[in-house]
């Protein structure tokens, strides 16, 4: 019996690129941000955190995340200033449904 891929839809400040997560895919739903550095993605910290805690990966470094085995889809909803919009937000759960992620976060 083969496991269920849980898709999972993290609606933050974006992820930062790090070898122990993966990223299926980053959306940003902040306007003006479509040239954004992906490795510098996550200027909060947040969002790559809370990866972290949900993916990382079993390599014998620091901790292991919930499900390393999870699909996970950064989707960028808060500004460098912590800030964001209604739009933004409804914007970035319909970026989920679309990539049909089981999990919004």
């Amino acid at each position: 019996m083969s496991e269920k891929i849980v898709r999972i839809g993290l609606l933050d400040s974006g992820v930062s690129f790090t070898s122990d997560i993966d990223i299926e895919e980053n959306i940003s739903c902040i306007p003006g941000d479509e040239e954004e550095n992906i490795l510098f993605d996550d200027t909060l910290g947040h969002g790559t955190g809370m990866a972290g805690i949900i993916g990382a990966k079993d390599n014998g470094k620091g901790i292991k995340g919930i499900n390393p085995n999870a699909e996970l889809y950064s989707i960028k909803v808060l500004n460098e200033e912590n800030k964001t919009s209604l739009s933004c937000v409804v914007q970035g759960i319909y970026e989920a449904i679309e990539k049909k992620c089981d999990i919004i976060t």
